[in-house]
């Protein structure tokens, strides 16, 4: 399976992952009832394919488009980012995080995940 595709809901976010162009998409809320329950198949995927992943000469785009999440779903986020890391080397991934143009607090947050995971982040501001 080359795709990796969970639909939005209210409280849970769009999920695509793309094996071939190596670009992660993580749009939405995330505020999941049951944050492992949620996301465990996501993580399962990135296992099966960790190899696909190490090997495949396309730099990884994530993107993260979140309007909301919740502090769990953050944990989440760095769990997720430093698996990722540690796949494909930092400088062969690209992080881009967008948040509200006047949202200082979600801003100072991506800037805390960027130092967290020793890595780079693209701000992109959201109008």
């Amino acid at each position: 399976m080359d795709l990796f595709l969970k639909d939005a809901t209210k409280h849970t976010p769009e999920i695509v992952f793309d094996l071939n162009s190596l670009s992660l998409v993580i749009k939405g809320f995330s505020i999941p009832e049951d944050i492992l329950v949620f996301y465990a198949p996501l993580l399962e995927f990135i296992d099966t394919n960790n190899s696909r992943i190490r090997s495949n000469p396309n730099k990884l785009n994530i993107t993260l488009n979140l309007e909301y999440y919740n502090s769990a779903s953050l944990k989440f986020l760095l769990k997720l980012l430093g698996i990722l890391l540690d796949i494909k080397d930092r400088e062969h991934t690209d992080i881009n995080y967008y948040y509200d143009i006047d949202d200082e607090d979600f801003l100072e947050t991506g800037e805390d995940i960027s130092k967290l995971v020793n890595k780079k982040i693209n701000f992109i501001a959201r109008t």
